[in-house]
This record gives C-alpha cells, structure tokens and sequence, in this order.
C-alpha cells in the first residue's frame, strides 16, 4: 500500500544551527544526506565580502518537507524526534500538516512545541456539535 500525502508547514530552530551542526546532518539534502528522511534542513548562506576573498557563513533555521508534491511521510513523526534529539541546545517548534490525495478529510499533522513532539488527527464536527464518521 502506497500512502501519498501534501506536506505543508515546516518548524523554526533557534538559535540557528551552525554549519559544524548541519554538515554530518541526516537532514541536509544532498548527494549523501537526507536519501531516507521525511523532512530536510532548509540551509542559508550569507556571504560577505573581506580583505581575503567572499566568505561564506552557512545556517539552518528551518525544517521543511523534503519535497513539495505529494510523498509517503510515515516517518515524519520519528524524523522529527530524531532531529530534536541531534539538536541539543535549541529550540524546535512548528507543525507539518498532511493531506491525503487519495482520501479527501483525512488530515493529521505531526507538531512539536512545549509539549513535545507528536502526531494529531484533525476530526470532522457538523455544526451542532456531533462528530463525522471517519472515513477510514
């Protein structure tokens, strides 16, 4: 079974990792890194000039889905984990909501805030307050 879900959202890192912090990163996306991930470290670079030449300072503030159409994000969640836990000394918070393609109202968001990070099912209320059947 093939799940294809729209990504949308992202989670802020501050203070911003340094490049010693993303360059080893599982979530940097380039030839090596982020090949089996959900999410991809959105990386910054600021340049200015000097005496010696253009140097180039390399942050990340953001996480973001690694692609813009539509994916299998079932390790979104435990990606997500595993990033806070490389991690230490920042903050991680934001959302990533999913959307089904194949099952329009499915909607589930994984969220990492104060309380940590988990995995939320958006439910369907009818105006007077009684609860949709799911559509599983």
């Amino acid at each position: 079974m093939s799940i294809r879900m729209a990504v949308r959202g992202e989670f802020r890192i501050d203070p911003p990792l340094k490049w010693p912090a993303i360059k080893d990163s599982a979530y940097l996306a380039n030839g090596d890194g982020a090949a089996m991930t959900d999410i991809i470290l959105r990386v910054d670079a600021e340049e200015s000039d000097t005496e010696d030449g253009i140097h180039t300072v390399i942050t990340s503030s953001r996480v973001v889905p690694w692609t813009s159409a539509p994916y299998d994000p079932r390790n979104l969640l435990s990606n997500i984990k595993d990033l806070q836990a490389e991690c230490t000394g920042h903050v991680i918070q934001g959302q990533m909501v999913l959307y089904d393609v194949e099952m329009p109202g499915y909607i589930t968001r994984v969220i990492l805030d104060e309380a940590g990070p988990r995995e939320e099912r958006a439910r369907l209320v009818w105006p007077d307050g009684s609860e949709a059947e799911p559509l599983d």
